[in-house]
């Protein structure tokens, strides 16, 4: 469990991360997703964080890499983001994977860069 300020970050073309900054340390929390076009930190703007705040931070024992997966945000007395919510999110995530688009998209593309290769090798 750590406490300390916490601030939403959204780089232009990468996914959303929070920074939690306690102790002359910083500690990066990314918010994988995104699931149906919403990233998980988007459930805790819509909870009520304010970027810069001061939060306590709970891990959850999942990970790998040195990066948690799973943490539970609260600050004085509510529960802003808990297991659960953060669980379901993330799963999900990782169930709906690429849409049908999205892969007719990629492999154009893939066949595309096979022909530009073989046209290029003839020429």
């Amino acid at each position: 469990m750590t406490t300390g300020t916490l601030e939403l970050n959204r780089p232009w073309k990468l996914s959303p991360y929070l920074r939690l900054r306690a102790n002359d340390r910083d500690v990066l929390l990314y918010c994988f997703g995104p699931y149906e076009r919403n990233y998980w930190c988007d459930a805790l703007e819509r909870a009520g964080f304010e970027s810069g705040g001061r939060y306590t931070v709970r891990w959850h024992p999942w990970g790998k890499n040195d990066q948690n997966f799973v943490f539970e945000i609260s600050n004085d007395s509510d529960v802003l983001l808990g297991y659960e919510k953060q669980c379901d999110l993330f799963l999900s995530s990782l169930d709906e994977g690429l849409s049908y688009g999205q892969l007719v998209a990629a492999a154009a593309m893939f066949f595309l860069a096979i022909g530009a290769i073989s046209g290029i090798r003839k020429g």
